[in-house]
């Protein structure tokens, strides 16, 4: 984390509200900064570029009247002008004006540029550092850090629905198998952001050992951006994978004490090549079962013969297609299954289960002979944000706990069904969930 400034107000947005609000604490003597993630965004217009109206000119006339710069830009921009109601009486009527939409931003940039005591920052915000129930700064995507008294969050009114999900794969994991009982020893890596402490309470507050926790100074933690649309879909979705060297150099002189303790093993391949190859030699070496799981399966591509390895590899059809090189029907779970059990067992995969979305999912063990499909449970879904980790985490803890694979499959596609009807992208706590599963 980067120290690079002190402020008494610190305004997020500079759109209608940010300007005023940035402008009016600086001309009251406060050190105030104002974020934007574009220069070229502040005082954006919309494609209707007004100002005032029956509603909205009070406002303005307010803003005005408090020493606002609303009202001088739309007077120096404007491309024509209008009073409203003038039928009607003097009470409702109303100034209305079409303003120039480069020239009103250019004004306001100005405006801002020549306000003084106001710095303007392009960056973009992405956390927030609170101490004691209280606000005490900001922190930029870049791992800057801004303290300030104050901090006033003006990023508009269409933004629809933000939340913020703690995840990644592995952190769930982790979450669900305590939540459903399961002993769990998690190994991991953080930093010092807000975001990373916040997410190391939720994992102590599920009683998850974090003995073998490490934490740096920054970019500890992975970010996973998604823009859903109208509909709640995925619209598109960027990523920041953590730095996990200092991760891999903590296992290379702990890595045997972890294992060897352990009475399994999960891993997330995505770490890397050569992490995940140590982590492998260690469960061959200390006999410990071992099961993987991948989100961008670049590792398990690169090194399929790892997967040689693992007690079961579950994953879904459309990276099971990418992993065999063939087509997983999910309109025939019966082809399904022979198709895995074909391909699978041709790459030495001891076990594998496969989702298939709403067809459930199909699976096989070639040591037991155990194989079939497992229908997905009816559910009214809220959110799939975390599901397939869900679907993992009661997999595996059926292993764990010695039932076969169907019924393994059968406890994973319960906990997945579970997680779906909440917007957690965790399932929630059922510490009477391995009773409810006896048959």
């Amino acid at each position: 984390m980067n120290h690079l400034g002190d402020y008494d107000v610190i305004v997020i947005g500079a759109g209608h509200a940010g300007i005023e609000a940035a402008h009016a604490a600086a001309t009251l003597g406060a050190r105030t900064a104002v974020f934007t993630m574009s220069l070229d965004a502040i005082g954006n217009m919309p494609c209707n570029p007004s100002i005032g109206g029956t509603a909205k000119g009070t406002l303005v006339r307010e803003l005005d009247a408090l020493g606002g710069v609303m009202g001088l830009a739309a007077d120096a921009t404007y491309l024509q002008s209008r009073m409203l109601n003038k039928g009607k009486g003097p009470a409702v009527h109303a100034l209305r004006v079409q303003t120039d939409r480069k020239r009103y931003h250019e004004y306001m940039k100005h405006a801002l540029e020549l306000t003084p005591g106001l710095a303007i920052h392009q960056a973009e915000v992405v956390g927030l550092e609170v101490e004691n129930g209280r606000v005490k700064g900001i922190v930029t995507q870049l791992n800057g850090e801004y303290t300030a008294k104050c901090v006033v969050l003006a990023t508009g009114t269409n933004l629809g629905s933000i939340r913020f999900v703690h995840g990644g794969v592995a952190r769930n994991v982790a979450e669900d198998m305590a939540r459903i009982g399961s002993p769990v020893t998690f190994v991991t890596l953080g930093d010092t952001t807000p975001m990373s402490r916040e997410a190391m309470e939720r994992l102590e507050a599920q009683k998850i050992d974090l003995r073998y926790s490490i934490r740096v100074p920054q970019n500890g933690v992975g970010l996973w951006l998604a823009v859903m649309d109208e509909k709640g879909d995925l619209a598109g979705s960027t990523s920041q994978m953590p730095d996990t060297e200092p991760l891999a150099r903590y296992l290379q002189e702990r890595g045997e004490e972890i294992v060897s303790g352990a009475d399994s093993v999960c891993l997330e391949m995505d770490m890397g090549e050569e992490l995940s190859e140590w982590i492998v030699a260690l469960c061959q070496k200390y006999r410990k079962d071992l099961y993987c799981i991948s989100a961008n399966m670049s590792v398990v591509q690169r090194r399929p013969d790892l997967l040689r390895h693992t007690r079961c590899f579950i994953c879904n059809d459309i990276e099971a297609e990418r992993l065999l090189h063939h087509p997983v029907s999910r309109a025939d779970p019966e082809a399904a299954v022979e198709t895995i059990l074909h391909y699978g067992r041709g790459m030495g995969l001891r076990s594998m289960v496969v989702t298939l979305g709403s067809a459930g999912s199909v699976y096989y063990d070639s040591i037991t002979g155990d194989a079939g499909h497992c229908p997905a449970h009816r559910v009214e879904m809220v959110d799939s944000t975390g599901a397939g980790d869900a679907f993992f985490s009661g997999v595996v803890s059926g292993l764990t706990r010695g039932l076969s694979l169907g019924r393994a499959v059968s406890a994973g596609t319960r906990l997945a069904a579970l997680t779906i009807q909440s917007d957690e992208a965790c399932c929630p706590s059922l510490p009477d969930f391995w009773e409810e599963m006896r048959p």
